[in-house]
């Protein structure tokens, strides 16, 4: 679990620096396909990149920095730092994807549920299916459906549907469903949830264009956005017609298009992506990243074990029990001569008189000339004196 929660914080920063570039730069620009594509691009490139850079440091992996004190108390302490703000923080993680999995939940369920609850009539042509209320609801579309009020069809129908049906012939529905299992993963990124209303905003200035591009006077259709400007969206699933700024739809119909040269102002994602593997790649960051990833849930059960046994030996003086995951990772050196790990599990605690760690790189590279050695246990005995 610690490597699944390190892996969603770096992919957040990732996001962050891939994105903020965009709003700053790009959103107001009128090749609304391209800023769609980007913005989905920029999210599946902000999980692919934690990816590559996990596979990068987990290559020359350093031990987390731990102070030289006497071996029985070391063995305590370890067991209670151990369990601390890295499992607080796996516990909030996990508590707001929870509640946030249960609104989207919800959210669908009840969009699902009004689609067919209170229709006077559906019909169905070219693979969508019109659902027609006679409550006042703001038209919108789901999928491959569309709700719109009876008094909406009757008033202006050709319109909203032609709005709602360029909603479904681009798939935007798709791309607030992937979009929202992005905000249950990453609802503590700012950067998502101004995403998530960005692309909203794309979704509509898309159906727009595409509307007034098939001969709808222009004039027409923004009184028509205007009608029903009043109106409250069901859901934030759906692709409603009022939905977006009426003040930003309307600029956005009167801009002149952007040149294509402006789309060269992507490139600025190469060298974002590179920096953000070089900030996740630096020592103070990556030590970080790697306490919680090492803070593994099934860990906590052995930290328990590893706690109890260790009473057990202050009691009864007989043998040490060490975590094997200690031992796979560091070279155990005694009275100056590497020997196997599987000692410590029979050392006598009455016969070592201090134990110490090495985690420098450096330090080990000078000692040992050994790369692939992420740390050092160092073991005195009584017996060396």
């Amino acid at each position: 679990m610690g490597y699944f929660l390190t892996y969603i914080i770096k992919s957040a920063i990732c996001l962050a620096l891939l994105y903020l570039p965009f709003r700053l730069w790009l959103r107001k620009e009128t090749f609304f396909r391209i800023n769609r594509l980007g913005l989905l691009g920029m999210t599946v490139l902000a999980f692919l990149l934690p990816i590559w850079d996990f596979l990068w440091w987990t290559k020359d992996a350093i031990l987390p920095e731990i102070a030289i004190t006497e071996y029985e108390g070391k063995m305590l302490e370890a067991a209670h730092s151990s369990i601390g703000w890295p499992f607080i923080i796996m516990g909030i993680y996990l508590v707001g994807c929870v509640y946030f999995l249960i609104r989207k939940l919800r959210e669908w369920i009840r969009l699902n549920r009004f689609i067919r609850q209170g229709c006077l009539w559906t019909s169905h042509e070219n693979g969508i299916y019109i659902h027609c209320h006679a409550c006042p609801v703001s038209p919108f579309s789901w999928l491959n459906r569309i709700v719109i009020s009876e008094k909406d069809y009757q008033e202006n129908g050709r319109v909203i549907l032609m709005h709602e049906t360029a909603h479904i012939r681009c798939r935007h529905s798709w791309d607030m469903i992937g979009l929202s299992v992005v905000e249950i993963l990453q609802w503590f990124n700012p950067a998502v949830w101004m995403l998530v209303k960005d692309m909203q905003d794309i979704h509509e200035y898309e159906a727009d264009h595409w509307v007034i591009k098939n001969g709808v006077d222009a004039k027409t259709y923004q009184l028509s956005i205007i009608k029903k400007v009043i109106d409250i969206s069901l859901c934030s699933l759906a692709n409603s017609f009022n939905r977006s700024s009426v003040t930003k739809r309307m600029a956005m119909m009167l801009k002149k298009d952007s040149r294509p040269w402006a789309c060269m102002k992507y490139l600025y994602v190469f060298p974002l992506a590179i920096m953000s593997l070089v900030i996740l790649a630096y020592p103070d960051v990556s030590n970080k990243f790697r306490e919680i990833s090492d803070a593994q849930v099934g860990q906590l059960a052995s930290l328990i074990d590893m706690k109890e046994s260790a009473d057990i030996n202050l009691m009864n003086k007989t043998t040490i029990k060490v975590p094997e995951s200690l031992t796979e990772t560091t070279l155990v050196v005694v009275d100056g001569k590497i020997v196997n790990s599987d000692i410590l599990k029979s050392m006598d605690p009455n016969d070592i008189e201090s134990i110490s760690v090495i985690k420098d790189r450096q330090m080990l590279e000078q000692l040992y000339g050994d790369k692939t050695i992420y740390g050092v246990i160092q073991i005195t005995t009584k017996k060396s004196h």
